[in-house]
């Protein structure tokens, strides 16, 4: 992402957060965030938990709300293994185009950026107040570490692939990160966990993409509704190729020491692309799920 793409987005953020006409749905979609984390949603056993899929439908209702911002704004991803040992230098928590980087010792709150505690507050239906961030000093994953002990889980191995990702990969980084990202229910409520969401959901995307069948391992039969939805199932948000309403969403791979990804995209998009009409003229998602 260029300067101008990360400003834009950080600017998006900002205003679905701040504008009363776009407040409202960005306090339900953190609040729905809360309500749900005791849920299916968040659950850790991989026969039930809709974790996965549930994260899916999440991202693509808070891409939404940031489309009716700028219709061209998809969710970057942050790749935190590029920095493993140093991840607090990562452009994610650059002061003026980032999520920012400092925290006060008395109240850990974010001092600095267009988070800060003087410039943003959580939403009242969590509490509001700063956001905080305690940067605890322990190394984040690597990407050998994915590629060694994740990727190569064959379908039958699903079991460690699911708690690999969520008690593993998310939990650790939301809660070496500490402060709001790792207080139970609030992790929506830091901008930044988006990037980290989505960071999740591809390298589990990847895994499923990597050898055939693994796209119908645990979720490609599941009826059940999915949490917090009225008609969708889980089925629906298996495979990221094949989602509600036409989406398609892909991954462009990471590459070393550019860490804050324009990740997300539809396929037809790419196609739409190759005919000369804009990526933002003709790709909808608009439409609420």
């Amino acid at each position: 992402m260029n300067i101008a793409d990360k400003l834009q987005y950080i600017d998006a953020v900002v205003r679905v957060s701040t504008d009363p006409v776009f407040k409202p749905q960005y306090d339900a979609l953190i609040s729905l965030y809360r309500q749900l984390s005791r849920s299916l949603a968040q659950n850790s056993d991989p026969t039930i938990s809709q974790f996965i899929p549930w994260h899916r439908y999440f991202l693509i209702e808070y891409e939404n709300l940031l489309r009716q911002i700028n219709c061209g704004i998809t969710i970057p991803y942050w790749d935190w293994t590029a920095l493993p040992k140093n991840p607090y230098v990562s452009d994610v928590f650059d002061i003026d185009a980032g999520f920012g980087d400092s925290s006060r010792l008395n109240d850990t709150c974010v001092n600095v950026g267009a988070f800060s505690v003087n410039n943003w507050v959580l939403p009242a239906v969590i509490g509001g107040g700063c956001l905080k961030r305690e940067y605890q000093l322990r190394n984040f994953p690597t990407r050998d570490a994915i590629d060694r002990d994740l990727l190569p889980n064959p379908a039958s191995a699903f079991k460690t692939v699911h708690q690999t990702l969520h008690l593993v990969l998310h939990n650790l980084v939301r809660c070496t990160i500490g402060g709001t990202m790792c207080t139970p229910g609030d992790s929506a409520a830091d901008p930044l966990y988006m990037l980290h969401l989505s960071r999740i959901d591809s390298i589990f995307s990847h895994w499923q993409d990597l050898r055939m069948g693994r796209q119908l391992v645990r979720y490609a039969n599941d009826i059940t509704l999915l949490t917090g939805t009225n008609s969708l199932i889980v089925a629906d948000l298996a495979n990221n190729q094949l989602l509600p309403y036409g989406i398609s969403v892909c991954y462009d791979p990471p590459f070393e020491l550019k860490n804050f990804h324009p990740a997300r995209r539809s396929t037809e998009d790419a196609e739409m692309e190759s005919l000369g009409v804009s990526v933002h003229e003709i790709h909808n998602l608009s439409n609420k799920l």
